[in-house]
């Protein structure tokens, strides 16, 4: 049995349904991409597991094959989740978070690291976004590394918030990127909102809006000058109905 056949029939024995062609991946010896369904219950639980990965791929190092796993998702409009399910399986020690937007000409990977890439691991997960980015059709997809961009603090994000109260989430994210901040995607701004609510920061109201809870407004203070808040909202305002 060919190389090829021997990891197809790993994968069999773990359950992971192929839904391509396995590949070589030239950075890496003994290298290949594995394209992997991604499906959902009607829970939210997603299969393959991270664990369930994790046990693959250690059987396939095992047999001498070094696997990056790439996920494809079922719902096919999903390509963030994709990326995020292919990046955590295939660089579970190096990759906390991934998200994905179309951004400005080239689509971008917004990755966060567990801890500084060292430059055979870049080179594998270029390798490996070139790979996602042929099996998604793009045009390409660049890396860009989260905690090197420009993003909001949850601080600045509670400041904008306050500013423009209740707001909306594409209004908040359409203000972020005007004060130059990059806004990764939607679900990274979901998620940091999140945060903000667990905390007790902002309220999410009915009709979606946020707005700040008494305990934000308390900790963001108040100010006399120019620059109070109060007075960027009402300049704000201003500008919204001219």
């Amino acid at each position: 049995m060919n190389d090829l056949g021997q990891i197809e029939a790993l994968l069999k024995d773990h359950n992971l349904p192929l839904v391509g062609a396995i590949v070589s991946n030239p950075s890496t010896p003994g290298g290949y991409f594995v394209p992997v369904l991604l499906t959902w219950s009607a829970s939210g639980g997603k299969s393959p597991s991270g664990k369930a990965l994790a046990v693959a791929k250690a059987s396939l190092l095992e047999a001498g094959y070094t696997v990056d796993f790439i996920l494809i998702d079922e719902r096919t409009s999903s390509i963030e989740e994709s990326l995020r399910a292919s990046l955590l399986g295939s660089f579970p020690s190096d990759v906390r978070n991934a998200f994905f937007s179309y951004g400005e000409g080239e689509p971008q990977a917004w990755i966060e690291f567990k801890r500084q890439p060292d430059p055979s691991t870049v080179v594998r997960l270029e390798g490996h976004l070139a790979k996602f980015a042929e099996l998604f059709a793009l045009p390409g997809l660049s890396l860009t590394i989260l905690g090197e961009a420009a993003t909001a603090t949850r601080l600045e994000i509670l400041s904008t918030v306050r500013q423009f109260s209740p707001i909306d989430l594409p209004s908040l994210m359409r203000e972020l990127k005007r004060q130059d901040f990059c806004v990764p995607s939607q679900d990274w701004m979901n998620r940091q909102l999140d945060a903000l609510r667990k905390g007790n920061l902002v309220l999410r109201r009915r009709d979606g809006n946020y707005t700040l809870t008494t305990e934000a407004l308390t900790r963001l203070g108040t100010r006399k000058d120019r620059r109070s808040p109060d007075v960027r909202r009402i300049l704000a305002l201003a500008r919204g109905s001219s």
